[in-house]
C-alpha cells in the first residue's frame, strides 16, 4: 500500500526542519515528563525553553527541535493531546489554589471517576501544584453515602468508625436520613471530625455552617458537588474548612497549543 507521505515528503524526506510548540493562552505548563519520553521513543531531540510546571504567557515558546518530515507529522499528532490536557488540568488546579489565597483549604477529590491508567500521574501532578489529592492527611475513614446506606445510618457508621483508633472520621452528608440540618446534628452527636456536605448546595453548607459555630467542640465543615472557581470568596466568608474540587481540575479543558515549522 503506498504511503501518502511518503510521496509527499519523498524529495525532503532526509531533510531537518525546525519546529516549534507553543500556547495561544496563558497556562501552566505540563506533561513535559511523559513529553520527554515521547520524544526518546521517536528519537527526537528538543530543547525545553521553560521548565515542567511553569506559568507561561500567550504565545510563549515551551519547546523547539529539529526533525525530518515524517518525524515531525508523527510528534504533532501525539504532543498536543498529551501537553494540552495535562497542562489543562494543572492551569485549573494552580486557578483555584490561587483563588483560595491560604484561607481555606482545597483539595481534589473524585478519584473513583478517573481512567486507572492516567490516574496515579494525574494526581501527582496535582500535588505537584500544591493541591491534596484527600480530604485530609491519614489515617482516616470516609464514609460516603452508600457505605451509610448499607450499614444503617450516620449515627451507626460513626459508632462502628470509632471501634478503629486514631482515625480521623469523615462523614458524608447528602440528605439521604433527613434534611443535611437533620444529619448535621446527627452527625456531631455522634462525634463526626469532618462533615462532607456533598450536595453542591450553598443553602445547605450555610445550614451546616450555622449549626457547627454553636457547638463547644466544632468539626470541620467540607463541601462539594460542581464547586467552580466562582464559589470561593463566598465559601471563604461562610468559613468553610474545606472545598473538594473534583470536574472542574480533572475536567478541565485543554489548553490551546499551536505546532508549527519554523519559517
Amino acid at each position: 500500500m503506498i504511503e501518502i507521505r511518503d510521496i509527499l515528503f519523498s524529495e525532503k524526506k532526509n531533510e531537518l526542519f525546525c519546529f516549534e510548540l507553543k500556547s495561544k493562552e496563558p497556562a501552566v505548563i505540563a506533561g513535559l515528563e511523559k513529553t520527554q519520553e515521547l520524544l526518546s521513543n521517536l528519537n527526537i531531540k528538543v530543547s525545553f525553553l521553560i521548565r515542567d510546571l511553569s506559568f507561561i504567557e500567550a504565545k510563549k515558546c515551551i519547546l523547539r527541535g529539529f526533525a525530518k518530515p515524517i518525524e515531525i507529522v508523527n510528534l504533532e499528532e501525539k504532543i498536543l493531546g498529551i501537553i494540552g490536557k495535562i497542562s489543562g488540568i494543572s492551569t485549573a488546579a494552580w486557578s483555584f489554589l490561587k483563588a483560595s489565597n491560604g484561607n481555606i483549604k482545597v483539595v481534589c477529590g473524585a478519584w473513583k471517576k478517573i481512567n486507572p491508567e492516567i490516574k496515579d500521574f494525574t494526581r501527582r501532578i496535582i500535588e505537584k501544584i500544591g493541591l491534596p489529592t484527600r480530604i485530609t492527611n491519614p489515617p482516616f475513614i470516609y464514609i460516603d453515602k452508600n457505605y451509610l446506606r448499607m450499614i444503617g445510618g450516620i449515627e451507626k457508621a460513626i459508632k462502628l468508625a470509632k471501634t478503629i483508633n486514631n482515625h480521623t472520621i469523615v462523614v458524608q452528608l447528602h440528605n439521604i436520613f433527613g434534611s443535611v440540618k437533620e444529619e448535621t446534628l446527627i452527625a456531631c452527636e455522634a462525634g463526626a471530625h469532618i462533615l462532607m456536605v456533598d450536595t453542591g448546595d450553598m443553602k445547605d453548607i450555610a445550614d451546616v455552617i450555622s449549626i457547627v459555630r454553636k457547638l463547644e467542640t466544632r468539626p470541620k465543615v467540607a463541601f462539594s458537588g460542581g464547586v467552580t472557581i466562582e464559589q470561593i470568596p463566598d465559601l471563604i466568608e461562610m468559613g468553610v474548612d474545606i472545598v473538594d474540587v473534583g470536574r472542574a481540575i480533572i475536567d478541565a479543558p485543554m489548553i490551546d497549543l499551536t505546532f508549527d515549522v519554523c519559517s
